[in-house]
């Protein structure tokens, strides 16, 4: 039995027992894209609730132990996702933000005053003792659920900003780019990994990992500070690249090069820097997992998500067929994606996207 049909047992139900083909197909394929619908044990959003065009379906597999995979019934499509340690959060195209799963920490306690969000993200943490860190529309960073390291205290002269990133675990750091690219750091420092480089330029994309942080400068050049575990931070590959894309989790950071191809380094002990070669050009990556077994998601220019490493309860096993995938999510112990839905009726569209 595989992780997805574990999940079923574990009373997870399937609103969408049908699937929407992306081109008129033959009966067989017909019969295998809803065969494929029923097998999957994830919870979609309410057929009911229109979404936008940029707007999508949530679908998420792994454990299910605080239901982070049973999206709420009446969940609207959505246009960004993010998971920590068993929760899920993600927001709708209203920009609303939703939260449900492992609430020990306030983590689904949402601020009443949030507004409207763009971008979500959470601390993928090995204890219920995360982090979340949202940008909202203005550009303003909020943060809350536990605050043992004040990584939920949002420095007063943090100006507007442009990208969020959580990291550590119930020693969690936050950080920031602002809208002039300078990067601002704040909650645990005990490997420097809020030490943010002097001689660090003008940044367009930061990661986190368990205690190194990284960065895109907008001339494509990474820099990394922090702990140096596994190389993490010193081996950055010298042939490595202009990249525009970048993630970490544990002692491992993976980027998507400006030619689209993926490189991955640090721990490598579940083969997580073995990027598959039928990989092809990704637009989007994830890291989740935990301090050293971690996993890699990367979003495929096709509209398909591929996943490679450690993969216990199955988070690197993508159900089949489902796609154009239009984001992506690794969290502690399962894997989420937004679906398109171009019929607009909040069913996951279903194609054939097999190699």
């Amino acid at each position: 039995m595989t992780n997805v049909t574990r999940s079923f047992a574990h009373s997870i139900s399937v609103f969408a027992a049908r699937a929407v083909c992306a081109k008129r197909p033959s009966v067989a394929t017909r019969a295998m894209c809803a065969a494929q619908a029923c097998a999957l044990a994830v919870l979609l959003a309410a057929p009911a609730v229109a979404v936008a065009s940029d707007a999508g379906v949530v679908i998420g597999w792994g454990l299910n132990h605080f239901g982070q995979i049973n999206m709420p019934s009446d969940l609207g499509g959505c246009t960004a996702i993010a998971g920590g340690y068993q929760n899920t959060f993600a927001i709708q195209a209203n920009g609303t933000v939703r939260a449900w799963g492992n609430n020990n920490y306030g983590q689904c306690n949402l601020p009443s005053d949030l507004g409207t969000c763009t971008q979500i993200t959470s601390s993928v943490s090995e204890s219920d003792a995360g982090h979340v860190v949202a940008l909202t529309a203005t550009g303003t960073v909020r943060a809350w659920g536990y605050n043992g390291y004040g990584q939920c205290n949002v420095p007063s002269d943090l100006g507007a900003c442009k990208q969020i990133a959580a990291g550590g675990q119930s020693d969690g750091f936050t950080l920031a780019i602002q809208n002039n690219g300078t990067v601002k750091a704040w909650g645990n420092n005990g490997q420097g990994q809020c030490n943010v480089p002097s001689e660090l330029g003008s940044c367009k994309e930061i990661a986190a990992g368990r205690y190194h942080s990284v960065a895109i400068q907008t001339n494509g050049t990474v820099k990394s500070w922090g702990s140096d575990n596994y190389s993490v931070v010193s081996g950055i590959p010298s042939d490595l690249g202009a990249c525009t894309k970048v993630a970490a989790c544990g002692y491992n950071t993976a980027v998507i090069k400006a030619d689209g191809t993926v490189r991955v380094w640090g721990c490598n002990n579940y083969a997580q820097n073995n990027t598959p070669s039928n990989l092809g050009t990704c637009s989007q990556i994830a890291m989740g997992g935990y301090t050293e077994p971690t996993y890699v998601v990367a979003l495929r220019t096709n509209g398909v998500a591929q996943a490679w490493g450690w993969n216990d309860y199955g988070v690197c096993n993508v159900p089949s067929g489902i796609g154009p995938v239009s984001k992506i999510a690794a969290c502690h112990v399962n894997t989420l994606v937004i679906v398109s839905d171009c019929n607009n009726n909040g069913i996951a569209d279903f194609i054939d996207v097999r190699d």
